[in-house]
């Protein structure tokens, strides 16, 4: 079973710390976060290495104020088998299994009570059970908001999605990049001396 981040997160545990810089992205991040406004999932979706963890991280930075019990992080990139997911997310929120309660049933009860944003991370390699989750939580409570990230969309009617792209880069010809192609995000994410 892999491991969860626990703890309501305002420096949110489990997901990239900021040490460096954050380049070319504070619209991705106002995106993000306007979406949970108005949806009650969103995924963050992009290939591997786009920085979906890393936007995730800042967006909670922003948001967190807004819900009452806080953020929760439930890392599953090193979950093996999807039946663990439910499991895992239950641990990400400090809920034990008790009294041959399943834990689905306990975790849903939980999370009917409260108002918070509950961040899964990693999904794409047990993308129809986190689906499967999600859909669940979405049905029995009600203040509840979800952000995933993925490489690919859960596919369920109400989600919201928002693909990342890479960083842009320059031109060949360093042609449209404001004061030649040292300007291109990408290039000043390599040269950001904050980077070590």
């Amino acid at each position: 079973m892999g491991q969860a981040a626990i703890g309501p997160a305002h420096e949110p545990p489990g997901l990239s710390h900021a040490h460096t810089s954050f380049v070319g992205r504070s619209d991705a991040v106002d995106k993000v976060a306007g979406l949970l406004t108005e949806y009650r999932l969103v995924t963050v979706t992009g290939p591997g290495g786009v920085g979906k963890t890393r936007l995730a991280s800042e967006v909670l930075r922003h948001v967190a104020g807004r819900f009452a019990d806080g953020v929760w992080v439930a890392e599953l990139a090193a979950v093996a088998d999807p039946a663990f997911v439910p499991a895992i997310v239950a641990t990400a929120l400090g809920l034990h299994q008790a009294g041959g309660v399943p834990i689905g049933d306990a975790l849903a009860a939980r999370l009917a009570r409260q108002q918070l944003l509950l961040v899964l991370d990693n999904c794409e390699h047990v993308l129809d059970a986190v689906a499967r989750f999600c859909a669940t939580v979405l049905l029995s409570a009600d203040d509840i908001r979800i952000l995933a990230t993925s490489r690919e969309p859960l596919g369920l009617p109400e989600e919201a999605r928002y693909r990342l792209p890479p960083l842009a880069l320059p031109s060949p010809d360093g042609s449209g990049q404001p004061e030649g192609s040292g300007q291109a995000e990408a290039v000043t994410l390599f040269v950001d001396p904050s980077i070590t």
